[in-house]
C-alpha cells in the first residue's frame, strides 16, 4: 500500500517478530499457561498394553463359532489380566489390559447375558459375528511409541498438555518464564482516575489508557507483571522513564507522542535510547500513527510499542499488535493471530482504502453487530463492545470477517 513501509497488519507483525529473542528459560513445576521449552519425549509406549476400548468380553476369534459361551473369568482396568486358555469368554472393562491369547472385544450390547446354577454365559448377537480379529482392542503403543515426541517445545500448558506431561511422568519441565510489562502513558494533560470531578480542569482527562492496556494484558497467560508508569511530554523525563523500563521489562507499550505535533517525543526519545524502528505508521484505522520497535541486547530482546493516546486506538493496537508478539517472545510456536470469522450485522455502508478495526458486539454465536461510535475518543460506545473486526482495504463491511475479542 503506498505511502506505507508495510501493506497489512500480519506483515508489520512478521517483520517485528523476526527479530524478537523468546525469553529464557528454567526447570520447573508444570505451570498452566506457561510455554514448554524443550521437546518432551514418551517414557513407555502409550498405552502401554494391548487395552479393550470397551466393556465387553474378551475372547479368541474361534468362539464366535460357538452359539453360547462360558463366562470364565473377569479382567478389570488396574488389575493383572487372568490366564486364558481359550475355552471361554472374560468378562473385560474399558481400559483393562487384554489377556495373552484374546485377539477380540465384543462390545456387551451385542451379547445377551443369561446366569444358572454353574455360572453366567454369553449368546452372541448377529453384530457380534461380524466382528474381526483386532476388534475394540486399542493397540500397545498406537498412540505413540517409546522414545517418540510427545510433546514439542513452544506450545503452552493447558489441560490437554497438562493431561501428556501427567501421562508421561513429567511433573517438572523447562518453561519460559513468564513476562514483566509496562505501560507508559504520556502528557501532562492526564490525571489519577479517582481525581473527584469538581477538581478536573477542562483540560486534563483522567488516565484511561493505563486502566484499559493492564486489564487488556492481565488476560494474556503470557504476563506475570504490569507496572504502570506516567511521563510529561519532556525528553530528557520521557528518555529516563521509557529506558528504566527497559531495563526491567520484557515489553514497553508507551501511548500518546507518536505523531506529527511538536509534543510528539516518543521517536526521537527510542531513536536515543538505541531502539530499532520497525515501522512507524501502518494503514490501519484506529491507530495509524502507531510505531513498532525492538530494544537489543547481546542476551535479550525487548518489545516496544508506541501506540497513539486516543484510547479506543491504544486498545485495539495492544489487541491486534502487541498480543500476538508478547506470545513470540514468550517462547510460543503458534504466535500468530487466530482470529474467528464472524457475520456483520452492519449499519452503514462505509469503506476505508486502510485496515478498519471496527468495535462490534456479539448478538449470537457467530454474528456481530457493529457498535456505533464517534471516534478513537468515544470510551463510551468501546464499553459496549466484546472486540472488534478487522475489515479489509475498500471491502464491503457486511461481508465476514475476522474477529478479535478484547480478552485473549
Amino acid at each position: 500500500m503506498s505511502g506505507f513501509k508495510f501493506a497489512s497488519p500480519d506483515a508489520a507483525l512478521t517483520a517485528m517478530a523476526a527479530s524478537l529473542i523468546p525469553v529464557s528459560s528454567e526447570r520447573r513445576e508444570v505451570s498452566v499457561g506457561a510455554v514448554i521449552a524443550e521437546d518432551i519425549v514418551a517414557d513407555r509406549d502409550s498405552p502401554a498394553a494391548n487395552v479393550s476400548a470397551m466393556d465387553g468380553y474378551a475372547i479368541h476369534q474361534a468362539l464366535l463359532q460357538h452359539d453360547r459361551v462360558r463366562v470364565v473369568a473377569e479382567c478389570a482396568a488396574g488389575s493383572s489380566p487372568p490366564p486364558y486358555d481359550g475355552s471361554g469368554a472374560i468378562r473385560i472393562f474399558t481400559g483393562a489390559v487384554v489377556p495373552d491369547g484374546c485377539d477380540t472385544v465384543v462390545m456387551r450390547e451385542h451379547t445377551s447375558e443369561t446366569s444358572d446354577e454353574q455360572g453366567d454365559s454369553i449368546t452372541w448377537l448377529d453384530a457380534a459375528r461380524a466382528n474381526a480379529a483386532g476388534a475394540n482392542i486399542r493397540r500397545q503403543g498406537e498412540n505413540l511409541a517409546k522414545g517418540s515426541v510427545a510433546l514439542r517445545k513452544g506450545q503452552r500448558v493447558d489441560g490437554p498438555v497438562a493431561a501428556s506431561l501427567a501421562n508421561f511422568g513429567i511433573t517438572h519441565v523447562a518453561l519460559h518464564r513468564r513476562l514483566s510489562v509496562a505501560i507508559v502513558t504520556t502528557g501532562g494533560e492526564l490525571i489519577a482516575p479517582g481525581t473527584p470531578t469538581g477538581q478536573l480542569r477542562p483540560w486534563q482527562i483522567r488516565n484511561s489508557n493505563a486502566a484499559a492496556l493492564a486489564a487488556l494484558l492481565a488476560s494474556h497467560p503470557a504476563v506475570e507483571n504490569i507496572t504502570s508508569l506516567t511521563a510529561a511530554d519532556n525528553l530528557d523525563e520521557l528518555g529516563k522513564c521509557i529506558g528504566g523500563a527497559l531495563s526491567v521489562h520484557d515489553a514497553v507499550l508507551v501511548t500518546g507522542g507518536v505523531s506529527m505535533g511538536d509534543y510528539d517525543l516518543v521517536p526521537e526519545c527510542l531513536r536515543k535510547l538505541g531502539c530499532t524502528q520497525v515501522f512507524h505508521k501502518l494503514p490501519i484505522r484506529p491507530g495509524k500513527p502507531l510505531l513498532g520497535a525492538i530494544y537489543e541486547a547481546s542476551e535479550f530482546s525487548r518489545l516496544v510499542f508506541g501506540l497513539p493516546g486516543n484510547p479506543v486506538s491504544a486498545t485495539a493496537c495492544t489487541r491486534r499488535f502487541a498480543f500476538p508478539l508478547l506470545d513470540r517472545i514468550a517462547g510460543l510456536e503458534a504466535w500468530r493471530p487466530m482470529p474467528t470469522l464472524v457475520s456483520v450485522q452492519a449499519s452503514d455502508s462505509k469503506t476505508l482504502p486502510l485496515w478498519w478495526m471496527r468495535p462490534v458486539h456479539m448478538t449470537e454465536p457467530g454474528v456481530a453487530e457493529i457498535v456505533a461510535g464517534r471516534g478513537s475518543g468515544d470510551l463510551a460506545s468501546l464499553a459496549h463492545s466484546d472486540g472488534f473486526i478487522e475489515v479489509a482495504p475498500n471491502d464491503d463491511p457486511t461481508s465476514p470477517s475476522n474477529f478479535y475479542r478484547w480478552a485473549y
